[in-house]
């Protein structure tokens, strides 16, 4: 569970959220639109929950590793991309950038995925 905080800490600082102006009072209130999907979450006992934890826990862990990369590959030009795109040249693929997990894209977490796949 901490190394799966610690990698998830740089995450959350960086983590973007959605929000829209409530009409009524001018605040700021996060954006629901669910459309009437159920989450069968809220059904599991405490045992389904805690099997279901460790199923997930090996699939979360790569998916926070791959977050992290791809933010650092953009956003640390002087280290980081330099010996990214010298991997990739070395092993004689294009040159290009790992898109990154945006909470806002629904299908970014898909995309990631798939170029680490691929790369």
């Amino acid at each position: 569970d901490m190394e799966m905080a610690m990698l998830a800490d740089e995450l959350s600082k960086e983590e973007i959220t959605c929000k829209i102006r409530d009409d009524d009072n001018g605040a700021l209130k996060e954006i629901d639109n669910n459309e009437g999907w159920v989450d069968e979450l809220d059904d599991l006992t405490e045992k389904d929950w805690i099997g279901l934890e460790k199923s997930i826990w090996p699939v979360k862990l790569v998916l926070v590793k791959l977050q992290r990369l791809a933010y650092k590959i953009v956003n640390l030009l002087t280290i980081i991309l330099p010996a990214w795109k010298e991997i990739l040249r070395d092993l004689h693929m294009t040159i290009s950038l790992m898109p990154r997990d945006v909470q806002m894209r629904w299908n970014s977490t898909l995309n990631l995925l798939e170029y680490a796949l691929k790369h």
